[in-house]
Formats: structure tokens, sequence, C-alpha cells
């Protein structure tokens, strides 16, 4: 495992750590970053969003409100896309207008409003369609939305294809797009230029999706995720106390970390294996026992997925072992569902820092998953192959396609190839990053608040990670019911009058075994325990190394 230190400064004041924190982080100003300002005063315009277009897409809005038309919300299956549904529909009811909201079938439908879901919309009979979190690639199905004389307004936060440099857009009505929001937050922006005392009650729903989009947690992100946490934590919204409770998480201490393990995932899973209307059922109800109800269902949905994941990665585990040198891995079956796929190229991605497709193989079409690592654009790989795809989308990070099956093998092997061809063994390499060498000096229950204030973690702001160099090991403890934990007392060489470090690794696995007088470096983060009223620090541990 490569070591990067994002800092090659060693601290010896909390002052001196926060600023290493801040400078890893690419903060340039403090106070913005400790005591985010509040989404309501954003200007669109800073936030990528026309000013203009997002004005006439109110006034079009509040115009269906005052003639009672028939409006359908064409939303997504993900947390990000149901939940920006629930933002629009629930400011659309709240000014007196009972929309239609439309969740695709992941199985029927597929992503993105199409062809696939035309037959189901026009039985709505709509006379005006907002789509929020998809559409921008849209292109055939809102020139044939145009011809049936229905208006529509087209919001999303996905990038749009381009031609010879130039962005491609659909012929929507109108266009409310930023590259630099989430789905919902777009969303949240419009149902904000229609009542903007009552968007500000919806945040928490924008934190929920931000963190679920894995949107970078800086500037207007976290503001978004930050004063959203802080609605969440006291809100009496049957949605998030019901699901806090069936996921036995504590609602007034919910954090990011939380809301991505632990709500987002219950979510989520309901558009992978099931069906997404449920979730946003509970989203939008104000009754405790119609919520009671829905997050049951999402609460044994989740377990099934789960259940469903552990199947899968075994497989995948299996097929990725045969692939040893290659650049991008791909694993397929016609045992795997489509819903999960994604999760499964997420976790092989992980496991071997490398590149990874998943993909479900059916009999006439097969449909794939695609997770990457930093450094490699997944979806350009991806679309530099579209002569055997049929449908091809997403992210630098992550993207998704469809092909006949009978494209199957010549697709893997052109990708493949293109990937040995393109993707440096070095970017392979598996490396940790952390953001600089910390001395025990500082492992102290003071250090471990200062880096609270950094919260919320995720993406593009990690929780802090250390190394702690040189250290001897006192005592060893093997823990748990199969002994599968570590407990370690350490004492840092050039220190041996400090303070010893309590140190527990989690299902550790060390490449050498760990006694007593053996010296290691490790890597972890701080965290601070309390038992019986007594608080303190100690190293929760991701990696070790055998130095002696």
């Amino acid at each position: 495992m490569k070591l990067t230190l994002r800092s090659d400064i060693t601290p010896t004041t909390l002052e001196e750590l926060g600023d290493i924190l801040l400078a890893n982080r690419g903060v340039s100003d403090p106070e913005s970053f400790f005591s985010p300002p509040h989404p309501s005063t954003f200007q669109p315009s800073g936030l990528g969003l026309d000013d203009a277009r997002l004005a006439t897409a109110a006034n079009r809005l509040k115009q269906a409100i005052k003639e009672n038309e028939r409006v359908l919300i064409y939303g997504d299956y993900d947390a990000d896309g149901i939940t920006a549904t629930a933002i629009l529909w629930k400011t659309l009811n709240h000014l007196g207008l009972q929309a239609i909201p439309f969740i695709p079938s992941r199985q029927k439908h597929g992503y993105g409003i199409s062809q696939r879901s035309l037959e189901d919309i026009l039985e709505h009979q709509p006379d005006l369609i907002v789509t929020v979190d998809n559409g921008i690639v849209a292109h055939d199905i809102f020139i044939q939305l145009k011809k049936l004389g229905i208006q529509t307004i087209l919001t999303d936060h996905h990038q749009p294809e381009s031609k010879n440099g130039q962005a491609l857009y659909p012929p929507a009505d109108v266009i409310v797009h930023s590259t630099k929001l989430c789905g919902a937050t777009v969303a949240w922006m419009l149902a904000r230029s229609l009542d903007a005392g009552y968007a500000e009650t919806l945040l928490g729903l924008c934190a929920l999706a931000t963190i679920a989009d894995q949107m970078p947690l800086k500037e207007h992100h976290r503001a978004f995720v930050y004063h959203g946490l802080a609605q969440l934590r006291v809100s009496k919204d049957p949605w998030i106390t019901e699901l806090c409770r069936v996921a036995e998480t504590k609602q007034d201490a919910l954090t990011s970390g939380s809301i991505g393990y632990q709500i987002a995932p219950r979510i989520n899973a309901m558009g992978r294996i099931a069906h997404g209307m449920d979730a946003l059922r509970l989203l939008c109800t104000h009754q405790g026992t119609t919520a009671q109800k829905y997050a049951a269902i999402l609460q044994e949905t989740n377990l099934e997925r789960q259940e469903l994941t552990t199947e899968m990665l075994e497989i995948g585990k299996a097929q990725a072992e045969q692939q040893a040198g290659e650049h991008l891995l791909v694993v397929s079956s016609q045992h795997f569902h489509e819903g999960v796929i994604g999760l499964v190229a997420g976790k092989l991605t992980e496991l071997y820092h490398t590149p990874t497709l998943a993909i479900a193989v059916g009999t006439d079409t097969a449909k794939g998953s695609a997770r990457s690592i930093q450094g490699i654009d997944i979806t350009q790989i991806l679309r530099a192959h579209r002569e055997h795809l049929l449908e091809v989308g997403g992210h630098p990070m992550a993207g998704g396609f469809l092909l006949e099956t009978t494209q199957l093998e010549p697709f893997i092997t052109a990708v493949q190839k293109d990937a040995k061809e393109s993707i440096s063994a070095e970017l392979l390499e598996p490396s940790m990053r952390v953001d600089c060498s910390l001395p025990t000096a500082l492992v102290q229950i003071e250090t471990a608040q200062m880096l609270a204030d950094f919260e919320p973690f995720g993406t593009a702001n990690p929780r802090p990670t250390f190394v702690l160099e040189n250290m001897q090991v006192e005592q060893v403890q093997r823990i748990g019911s199969e002994q599968q934990h570590y407990k370690l007392t350490l004492q840092q060489k050039d220190n041996v009058s400090g303070e010893p470090v309590t140190a527990l690794w989690w299902n550790g696995v060390a490449e050498q075994e760990i006694h007593t007088g053996g010296m290691l470096n490790i890597v972890g983060k701080l965290e601070i325990s309390e038992f019986r009223g007594v608080k303190r620090v100690q190293v929760v541990v991701k990696d070790c190394v055998k130095t002696i």
C-alpha cells in the first residue's frame, strides 16, 4: 500500500494542525467553511443556473397553479431523484396544486424520461411535464413531446452530450440546468423561486440528496448539508423520525455519515430492487402511521438488497480474480440484479483499486454499471465505444450503459484493450492519502473536538486521517467474538515520557503478526470514546505497517 502525505509538515500545535487540514482541502475562507452561508442567500448565477430560465420556469409553474393544470413531475429512482421529486411535489402541493409524481421503474422504464416510459406518461394526460434529476440527454423524447403539444420544463445536473466541443441540449420549453448542484438542489432552487419561505423547510431533503449523490462537500454543497443536517436533527417530519427508528440511528446526532450509510441506502434500495414510489410516499407523508408503514417497507427491502449484494459480490470476486493484469475489470452474470450492479462495481473497484464494470446479462440486452478511481474518466472510456452500446451516460467516476447481449463479447474485448493502452499501471497502484504525520502529543481530546468542527465529512472533505510513525507496541489484545479485532497500546519511540496511545483495529488483517515490542507505523483517525461518563481519545486504525 502506497502512503501519500497530503502535507509533509508535522504539526506541533492545534493551530498548525487546523491550518494543514484547511490547506489540504483547498479552503481559502475558513470563516465560510466553519460557518457556511445559508442557502436562502445563494444567487442562482453563482450556482451555475441561468437566472432568466429559472424565472421563466417558475412563472410557467405559477401559471399552472393558477389554471389548475395537470403537471407531471418525472423523477429518478435513486435517492437524489426521489428527493428532488419530493421537493417539487411538496412545494406545488403547498401552493395548492396536486401534481402527479412519476418515479420510473428501473426494470420497466430504465433511467430518465424516454420512449420506454412515454405510454405510461400519456395515461396521466399531462399539460406540463417537469423532469427532475434527468432529461439532459433525452433528445428524442422531448422532440416527441413537443409534437404531442405537451409543454416541458427540464431540470437536471448531469453532463449534456456534446458535439465539436458544443453542448447539445434537448428541445424542452425551458431548461434549468447546472452541473454545480445535485438534482434535488436544482429542484430546490426552482421551489425557492415559487415560495422561498416554504423551500427553507425542505433543506433537510437537500442534505439527504447531496450526501447520497456524493457531491463534493465544499462551498455551496457543504452549506446545503450543514444547514440541512441541523434542520433534520430537530425535525418533526415523520419520514426522518421513522427512518432513524428503523435504522437505529439517533436523530438528534445525525451526521453526514449516518445519512450516507444508514438513511440514504434505505431509500436507494427501493429504486434498486422494488419501486421508488414507496420511498417518495414516505418522504411526502405528514401522517406518523403512514410513515411507519413505508419505513418498514424500506427496511425490509434494504435487508433484501444487502443479501443480493453479498451474493453478487462473491460471483464478481471470483471473476475479477481471473483478470490479473487487466487495467479495467469486467464482471457479468445472468444472475446479477440490475438494481445492485452499481454497488457491486463500486465494491470491486475499492477492493482491487481498478475501474470496474458490472453487467447484468438478459436474454436480449445487458445493462451495465461502471465505477472508477481518481484520475480515470470511466464515462469517457465508455463513450469511446458507443458503437457497441444502445445507451451510455454518467460522470467521470461512475457511469451506466445498455447494450444488446450479442455485443457483449466484442464490447468487453474492445474496452479492456482500450483500458490497457490508456490507463497507466501507476494509477492502479493501491494508495492511501493521509493528511499528515501526527505526533502523539496531539492525540488528545481537544484535537478530536477540533476535528469535529470539520463536519460534515464526505467527498472532497474526508474525515482527517493521519499516520503515527515509529509506534512501539506495549500491549496487544485480540478482542471480539472471533478474536477478529486488535486493541493495541502504543508508545511513540521519540516520546517515551508521553501518554500511551490506545488504538483499535476493527477486523484487522496484519501482514505479519503484531507482537509486544514491535514497531509500527499506524494510519488512522481520532475518535472520542466514553465509558461510565469518562471520555478518552483513541485511534481507529485503517492500516498499519510493521517497521521492524
